[in-house]
């Protein structure tokens, strides 16, 4: 009697258990709610381009212009406010050395670009996005579809191209380069590649 007393108080306990574990289970449920919201965004896009109006003479002399008038056409199709420069290289044919002080680069004093070190930046009209990198006032550019006159004159230098030069050629490289106007200043752009748009 007192065995099967024992057996019927240890399935009651067994039971009981199990119980008190399905009520702990049913008590781990909680109030919730979810919501999810998809928040799409278009990146935005830098985009020239360019036109060159260059002197159609093969054969060309020290002192004679190298670009006609409206040197270089530079169309703005971005997507968002930027900031462009030009930067502009000489070399012999098939060599890499840079001898880009045999050539003289002018432009009228009502200009819209101010030259810095390798590059000219566009000034143009001051706006409330400037870019303070080396002294430059690198205004944002015009609107989408506006045209930018990169009106330089530039020409062989007489005083350094003597005899030594004939019958050489040269190329005369342009890159123009653009960025997005907002939160990057051409300082923090030297090591960028900007085809795309990567450290180098």
């Amino acid at each position: 009697m007192k065995k099967n007393l024992k057996k019927k108080i240890i399935l009651l306990s067994g039971a009981i258990v199990v119980l008190l574990a399905g009520l702990v289970a049913t008590t781990l449920a909680w109030l919730t709610d979810t919501k999810t919201s998809n928040i799409n965004f278009v990146m935005g896009d830098v985009n020239y381009e360019c036109q060159f109006n260059i002197n159609s003479d093969s054969i060309v002399v020290p002192g004679q212009p190298l670009f006609n008038a409206d040197a270089i056409t530079i169309t703005n199709k971005s997507t968002v406010a930027t900031n462009v420069r030009v930067k502009i290289t000489v070399t012999e044919k098939d060599k890499t050395d840079l001898i880009t002080d045999i050539v003289e680069i002018t432009f009228d004093e009502n200009s819209d670009w101010v030259n810095d070190g390798d590059y000219w930046y566009y000034k143009g009209k001051p706006t409330s996005l400037t870019d303070d990198s080396a002294n430059i006032s690198a205004a944002t550019v015009p609107s989408v579809g506006d045209v930018l006159n990169f009106n330089v004159n530039m020409t062989f230098d007489g005083s350094k191209v003597g005899n030594d030069y004939s019958g050489k050629s040269y190329t005369i490289t342009i890159v123009v380069e653009g960025k997005q106007a907002e939160y990057v200043l051409w300082e923090n752009m030297a090591n960028i590649d900007f085809t795309t748009g990567l450290a180098k």
